[in-house]
């Protein structure tokens, strides 16, 4: 059953080549972990090897196979949190403390105003039924 299942995976890393497990789990409608297992066995084999590797936004590296006997890619370097954080770009920006400062203090005022902004009076009519008057 091994060998049909990696013939399987061969044959479809073959047809849709660069592709990754997960997606070529979908393809098959396999696991990913009997893909993967299969791959990592081909690759042993020096049938497959690694195309590139795709960064993803949970900061890892997913494999990029393709069929072939050749050297595998060099995985890239990790992104550091500043592509990811907003606040992390100040650095890149080379801003001083009044500027950043300045930033937040705007930032704040346009989230306040946009607040305010929802908030609309509401006086309810049993007030005056109940106490003759206007609560103060």
């Amino acid at each position: 059953m091994s060998a049909d299942t990696r013939e399987k995976v061969f044959q479809a890393l073959k047809k849709h080549a660069p592709i990754s497990i997960p997606d070529l789990s979908r393809k098959l409608n396999m696991l990913p972990p009997t893909v993967g297992w299969q791959i990592k066995q081909l690759h042993c084999a020096r049938q497959v090897y690694v195309h590139s590797y795709s960064q993803q936004r949970s900061k890892t590296h997913t494999q990029i196979w393709a069929v072939g006997d050749r050297p595998d890619a060099i995985k890239g370097v990790a992104v550091p949190d500043a592509v990811y954080d907003e606040l992390d770009d100040r650095r890149t920006k080379r801003l001083t403390e009044e500027q950043i400062e300045a930033i937040d203090a705007a930032r704040e005022q346009r989230r306040i105003q946009a607040l305010s902004s929802q908030i609309k009076p509401f006086r309810d009519p049993m007030v005056w039924a109940l106490f003759g008057g206007v609560a103060a």
